[in-house]
Parts: C-alpha cells; sequence; structure tokens
C-alpha cells in the first residue's frame, strides 16, 4: 500500500466524530489537564495532538497544540508526511490561519 493511500485512510478515520471525541479526551487527561507539567520530553505530547487534530480537520484544537509548544517541533509524529520541519510548519500554518 502507498504512503498517500495510508495517509488518506488516516485523514479519513480521524475525521469520524468517535476519533475525534477521543482525541479531545486524550487531551484533557494529559496536555490539558491542570496537573500537566513541563517536563523532560514535554513537546511530544503537544506535537502528537496538533498532529492528530490538524489531521482531522479541528484547526482550533490544533492551533492549542501549536501555540503550546510554539517552535519546539518533534521528529514523530511528523515524519509519517515527509521532512519534520516543513510538514510542521505547513500543517502549523494552516491551522493557525483556520483556527
Amino acid at each position: 500500500m502507498s504512503a498517500a493511500i495510508r495517509r488518506r485512510r488516516t485523514v479519513r478515520r480521524h475525521k469520524q466524530p468517535d476519533v475525534l471525541a477521543e482525541l479531545h479526551a486524550a487531551a484533557d487527561r494529559s496536555v490539558r489537564h491542570p496537573a500537566f507539567r513541563r517536563r523532560p520530553g514535554w513537546p511530544a505530547g503537544h506535537n502528537a495532538l496538533a498532529f492528530a487534530f490538524a489531521l482531522a480537520g479541528d484547526h482550533a484544537a490544533a492551533k492549542e497544540q501549536f501555540t503550546a509548544v510554539g517552535d519546539l517541533v518533534t521528529d514523530w509524529p511528523w515524519c509519517y508526511l515527509g521532512d519534520e520541519s516543513t510538514a510542521f510548519a505547513e500543517m502549523r500554518k494552516v491551522s493557525l490561519k483556520y483556527g
């Protein structure tokens, strides 16, 4: 299966209401939780959620994560879209514009 097909399937799955609800619940239990503290490796959670919300088209939720993480891009999960820094920057630009 080609990378393009896998990417389309992933996007389609992330846009399902139950999956999006699970993503919001995960954010509420982690990076949005009042007890969340920035410890070593903290950008990973924000990057993962920014990626997932952006794929789902929830630009407001993605914007929240991109704003929290600033320019601290992690290799994963952006590596799935090619160059990590480029993918991060492009998805952040869209989310900040439409979120």
